[in-house]
């Protein structure tokens, strides 16, 4: 049996390539498996590599492989999970899906929140409205931001134009971190019990 394609295309993006609705998509949807090669090296790292979890790690292939991040995501990534998996969804398990949170246009580009911890956060410039201004985790932006500390306007290197607000006298304290990931991983941000 042949597998269906996900209704997506792959082709430049703001930030290198991107993944892009051919066509409408539906809140809800799940767009298509993320397949790829499953590593079981808890220390393996790569620039596209996504966790799963028992140390194992999931380097994807296209198209997936080219998800960029949004602190307003449209997609997320999914996993069933085997306590609350229902009877003939058992080729689900050990899967990662994309699946949309909310309508995605045709022509939009599909975005997850890499949700990254914070020994491993980046600027981030997806210009989202509440952009977090890091790539990190809600639960972890504290151990990143300094209060007292006022933004900075980070600017993209190519267009020269503010992204993002940064503090200014940015440290980060890795002992602070209460999770230690490798970086550059993007993770499964919950399970999907149908």
């Amino acid at each position: 049996m042949k597998r269906k394609e996900p209704p997506v295309q792959v082709r430049p993006a703001e930030f290198g390539q991107g993944v892009f609705a051919t066509k409408k998509i539906r809140k809800g949807q799940v767009i298509g498996e993320v397949h790829g090669q499953v590593v079981l090296d808890p220390d393996y790292t790569s620039r596209y590599c996504m966790e799963l979890g028992n140390g194992q790690t999931l380097e994807p292939r296209e198209p997936f492989r080219f998800l960029n991040h949004s602190c307003l995501p449209n997609c997320e990534l999914i996993y069933y999970d085997p306590a609350t998996i229902q009877p003939g969804q058992e080729h689900c398990l050990d899967k990662l899906f994309v699946q949309a949170t909310r309508t995605i246009p045709a022509g939009g580009e599909l975005l997850i929140d890499y949700a990254w911890p914070a020994d491993h956060a980046i600027p981030c410039g997806c210009q989202a409205e509440k952009c977090r201004g890091w790539i990190v985790s809600d639960e972890e932006l504290h151990l990143v931001v300094d209060e007292e500390t006022p933004p900075r306007q980070v600017a993209h290197e190519s267009a020269g134009v503010p992204m993002a607000q940064v503090p200014a006298n940015h440290e980060l304290n890795p002992e602070n971190s209460q999770t230690q990931q490798q970086p550059r991983k993007k993770r499964p941000r919950q399970s999907l019990g149908i």
